[in-house]
């Protein structure tokens, strides 16, 4: 890898991306967990006022969030709204009928809403609830 003109010893950043067939790959439907989450990142001068200066600083231009969940289950043909529709009935079905408490239901539908949401991949961190609506 050629590396430029780097002095012996000084502090050099050299990035390593994912890119080509493995990434579309991710990208694909067949494996059901949808696009990855991606960003556009650019090299920028720390200081753009001074052309001198030859240090850099990365800067993410954009970030486009990867599928949800319910964004890959609409993929696969399948209604996410029907889903939890099914899951309503089912469970005050169940509360009726003296099989299920009503926060037991509540605590369930407030889930699988919440991980239709989320993001198809583990990550520490859900995608923001308010970014895709599954309502």
């Amino acid at each position: 890898v050629d590396t430029g003109t780097v002095e012996d010893f000084e502090p050099y950043t050299l990035g390593l991306f994912l890119g080509g067939a493995y990434q579309a790959e991710m990208g694909s439907g067949h494996n059901l967990f949808g696009t990855t989450t991606t960003v556009h990142v650019n090299a920028a001068s720390t200081d753009e006022t001074d052309p001198q200066n030859k240090s850099s600083a990365f800067k993410v231009e954009v970030v486009v969030e990867g599928d949800t969940i319910a964004d890959v289950l609409q993929g696969a043909q399948f209604s996410p709204q029907d889903l939890l529709t099914g899951l309503r009935e089912d469970t005050a079905c169940a509360v009726s009928n003296g099989m299920m408490r009503k926060t037991q239901a509540e605590s369930l539908i407030k889930q699988i809403e919440g991980s239709l949401k989320s993001y198809t991949y583990l990550c520490t961190h859900n995608m923001d609830s308010d970014s895709k609506s599954v309502e």
